[in-house]
């Protein structure tokens, strides 16, 4: 497990040491109630330890568990809020598992594709997609700092038509 407070404080732990791929969906991560309850209990003991006191009636730490990518990107995300499993993922969440990512001796050290070269663009793959995230990064190792981080938002066409206006209303 490792727990860290880059946007939003979460407990990221992979997803094969709770007998996950990490790959699954929503609805099968949901439906797993003794899996639900695990991670709960993990977040619980995190949170006390986070110095964050009792989060049992608390939506902080998130939990995440994280995995290799598959579809090109940095690492495979499954974000919890916190207890069901994200449709998608939480930008904050996106940037602190994008920071997990770059951190040597991290949950993510191994798994994760990334280079940590200071200017570092993180894709998190989710249930729904991918999220990407841009970490301009100072040092290396537990000396690492996070000198920004931003999201990559991309759009497409929502509608299109035309609106007629009343002279009336002018």
């Amino acid at each position: 497990v490792t727990c860290m407070d880059a946007a939003i404080p979460m407990v990221i732990t992979r997803a094969q040491d709770l007998g996950k791929t990490g790959y699954e969906t929503k609805a099968e991560l949901d439906a797993d109630k003794h899996f639900l309850a695990k991670i709960e209990t993990i977040r619980r003991i995190a949170g006390e330890r986070m110095g964050l006191g009792d989060v049992t009636n608390r939506v902080i730490p998130k939990l995440s568990i994280i995995a290799p990518p598959r579809q090109g990107g940095t690492i495979t995300s499954r974000y919890f809020v916190p207890d069901v499993c994200h449709t998608a993922h939480a930008v904050t969440g996106a940037i602190c598992i994008g920071c997990c990512s770059l951190l040597k001796d991290s949950v993510a050290d191994g798994i994760a594709n990334s280079t940590n070269s200071g200017n570092e663009i993180v894709i998190v793959e989710h249930p729904s997609g991918q999220i990407q995230i841009s970490l301009i990064t100072s040092g290396n190792g537990s000396l690492m700092k996070v000198e920004s981080a931003g999201i990559i938002r991309t759009v497409r066409l929502l509608f299109e038509g035309n609106v007629y206006v009343s002279n009336r209303r002018i």
